[in-house]
């Protein structure tokens, strides 16, 4: 339950930064941009995604459960037929909202690739001395 508190009140930005400048050195592996924003925004997404699910399957009638289970029916039988499809499309709308978002968040990585090309840029500049190449 902390982690979806604390994955839904970073700032995407500061998650990418964080992923990208300190969690190298923290694991002591080189990463790439694209793993860094990739994990990044994909805790974040998970957290998001977790509240959806466990909002959409509150958000069944408890008379569902109740007529289910006075029917005898088994308990993965209930989640498969009964529940998760009604639950799906309470939450399809949020679902379709928080990808379109996730989709507009992709563009913050551009301020980790601008800084990791100018830093190989660098690299290549000071190993050849030709930096208007």
């Amino acid at each position: 339950m902390g982690f979806l508190h604390i994955a839904r009140a970073t700032p995407e930005m500061i998650a990418i930064f964080w992923s990208y400048y300190c969690l190298p050195i923290l694991l002591g592996a080189n990463l790439s941009g694209l793993t860094c924003g990739v994990l990044a925004l994909g805790l974040i997404g998970g957290g998001y995604m977790a509240e959806i699910v466990r909002g959409g399957i509150l958000a069944v009638d408890r008379g569902q459960w109740e007529a289910a289970r006075s029917l005898a029916i088994p308990r993965p039988v209930i989640w498969l037929y009964v529940i998760i499809p009604q639950a799906v499309r309470k939450m399809l709308p949020a679902v379709v909202n928080y990808f379109t978002d996730l989709l507009k968040a992709t563009t913050l990585l551009a301020g980790i690739g601008v800084g990791e090309v100018d830093y190989v840029a660098y690299l290549n500049g000071s190993a050849s001395f030709r930096y208007n190449a």
